[in-house]
């Protein structure tokens, strides 16, 4: 099982490595501006840091590193992050870049291309890190897990008002916002409102499934 887990954390870091960098910001030294704006390259940074550190930590199994590394809290969160990011993208930014519902970038005519480091952040990560929870976390986690995880939104959610009031702008769009849904500039600040609501209740919701399945394997 230990080196099932290793080869699939390596599968997933190699993707996330390929997706942001060699294949994705590296191409064009103009989008690396707009690197850590985005929930899918934050996510999947994020992904990439945990899969090395667990390779990593597993070489010291007796340490206080793998033991942070195998804590079911931490691994739940993680996963939940990175499994928003396919949702949203595949039933939401790529539908609507696909019949133009908004003005799109260099970025986002990119973004709607199933490239090979588009398919590697948004699907291959994603979905290799939900088959990583399910087969080797630790699901012995409590109810409270569903809200503690939502403090990885909140914390992007400030991280993006924040560029807002220093008005840094994504690169090749007049607004700081990076998804449309949450641009208070595109739809207002009441819609603005809404649409935040509308996500974190559909975060807590995910979490909550996500937590079901957690009873259901232990």
């Amino acid at each position: 099982m230990i080196f099932l887990r290793s080869v699939l954390g390596l599968i997933i870091a190699g993707a996330a490595f390929y997706g942001l960098f060699l294949g994705g910001s590296m191409k064009d030294p103009n989008h690396r501006r707009n690197l850590v704006a985005y929930y899918t390259n934050m996510s999947n940074i994020v992904v990439l840091i945990f899969q090395l550190s667990v390779l990593i930590s597993g070489l010291f199994p007796e340490s206080g590193f793998y033991a942070f590394t195998q804590n079911g809290i931490l691994q739940f969160c993680i996963m939940n992050m990175i499994l928003v990011t396919f949702l949203v993208y595949h039933f939401i930014l790529y539908p609507a870049i696909i019949i133009k519902k908004e003005a799109l970038t260099d970025a986002e005519r990119e973004a709607g291309k199933l490239t090979p480091n588009n398919i590697c952040v948004h699907y291959i990560v994603p979905l290799g890190s939900v088959l990583y929870w399910l087969v080797f976390a630790n699901k012995d986690i409590p109810f409270l897990s569903t809200v503690l995880w939502l403090l990885i939104p909140t914390a992007y959610f400030i991280f993006i008002l924040i560029r807002a009031v220093l008005k840094i702008n994504i690169y090749g769009k007049d607004t700081p916002y990076p998804y449309f849904f949450i641009d208070k500039n595109l739809i207002g600040t009441k819609n603005f409102v809404r649409s935040v609501v509308a996500c974190f209740a559909v975060f807590f919701g995910i979490g909550c499934v996500t937590f079901v399945v957690s009873l259901i394997l232990r």
